[in-house]
């Protein structure tokens, strides 16, 4: 609905984001285990914020941090190591641990669908709120970093995609940026943005061509914005 009609919602927006958002994160368990809910508010905040992006601006706040909470949303499975990025800096690790994930398979499992949906939203933030670029590196871009390790490929890409998003977004707004406050900030995560990646590329599994295509595309754009 929310795609098809967004941009007239935007007079009703103080009335819809607050609902949405409770029923993002609702308290009640009958709600807060219902996976298919949560990606429904998810996609709805995508689309009024690229829909109605003014009207939708004061929510962004509390959109973020949701968003950052359920890129995370993976209930069912345990990456052993710390979400905060702690597994960022240990590059020495074998490389035949980065395929671990590889086997692990849920049918029932619905989660990686709030992952993806709260990855697109990001994208629509990076998108539409080129302003908000500085406070997007502060506090979106290291767990976008932390999330290359997910386990399901077709999340993974999304991510891929919502860095690339920055990416370019930085490339955009840099051009008037004499500081290059942006390009320093991106710079110094290069080092933990590669690490991950490169284990991505020595997966001897033939199953990732994917995930190696998507990977290829964030280094061009990221040589490109250097």
């Amino acid at each position: 609905y929310g795609r098809a009609v967004g941009f007239r919602l935007g007079r009703q927006m103080s009335r819809v984001m607050p609902l949405v958002l409770k029923y993002a994160d609702h308290p009640d368990a009958a709600f807060n285990e219902d996976d298919e809910l949560r990606e429904n508010c998810f996609q709805t905040f995508e689309s009024l914020i690229l829909r109605c992006p003014n009207e939708s601006v004061s929510f962004l706040p509390d959109v973020v941090t949701l968003c950052l909470k359920f890129i995370k949303h993976d209930p069912n499975f345990n990456y052993g190591s710390d979400e905060e990025g702690s597994d960022m800096d240990q590059s020495g690790e074998d490389d035949d641990e980065s395929g671990e994930y590889d086997d692990y398979s849920d049918d029932d499992d619905m989660s990686w669908k709030v992952r993806k949906a709260s990855s697109r939203c990001l994208a629509a933030i990076v998108q539409t709120r080129p302003e908000m670029l500085a406070k997007i590196y502060e506090q979106v871009a290291p767990v976008l970093v932390n999330r290359f390790k997910e386990r399901e490929e077709n999340v993974k890409l999304d991510i891929f995609q919502t860095f690339i998003s920055l990416l370019k977004q930085t490339s955009i707004v840099s051009k008037g940026d004499s500081s290059l406050t942006l390009i320093n900030t991106l710079k110094a995560m290069v080092p933990k943005m590669v690490s991950p990646l490169a284990k991505e590329l020595k997966k001897k599994s033939g199953k990732n061509v994917k995930t190696r295509v998507g990977i290829f595309q964030l280094l061009k754009e990221l040589i490109i914005v250097l």
